[in-house]
């Protein structure tokens, strides 16, 4: 490859809360502060020619704490993230899940970069529209007390409506 290409690499995600408790509760991209989910990201190669193989570099999560937690930056190496494998023109894989427990309650920002294994530019897309040097997905973190009283009132209506 001359130095001027690159390769484009469409990246989506899926957030997994572990356990039942809170699922039907929660939105999509929403999780419970304090409790585990998974992380799974979707790989696939939308440029004309195959992707090398790679890995993700600065991968981190940048959790904006609300009322007054501040802010908390996690940060995940290299045991921790599953390898990007070679793939063809519109091949794509689900990765290796990442488990991860959000700190704080509010929004939260998964960032990271991708550097392929031939050392060649990767630009990373969240749709098929624009390529960044760095990929950005959002999730958002629930208190999980205010979410166990909701919880309590909704099971208290409910016996009321069985009356």
């Amino acid at each position: 490859m001359s130095e001027k290409e690159e390769y484009h690499l469409l990246i989506t995600y899926d957030v997994k809360v572990k356990g039942r408790k809170y699922k039907k509760y929660l939105k999509p991209y929403e999780v419970v502060r304090g409790e585990e989910f998974e992380l799974t990201l979707y790989v696939k190669n939308i440029g004309d020619k195959e992707f090398p193989g790679g890995e993700f570099e600065e991968f981190r999560i940048d959790w904006m704490g609300l009322g007054g937690m501040g802010a908390v930056v996690t940060r995940y190496s290299e045991p921790d993230l599953p390898k990007i494998p070679r793939l063809q023109p519109e091949e794509g894989i689900e990765l290796e899940e990442i488990s991860v427990t959000p700190p704080v309650e509010g929004p939260g920002w998964i960032k990271f970069e991708v550097i392929s294994n031939d050392g060649q530019n990767v630009k990373l897309y969240r749709d098929e529209e624009e390529g960044e040097d760095e990929w950005i997905g959002f999730i958002y973190v629930v208190n999980r007390e205010l979410l166990e009283v909701t919880i309590s009132i909704s099971k208290f209506f409910n016996v009321f409506k069985k009356e």
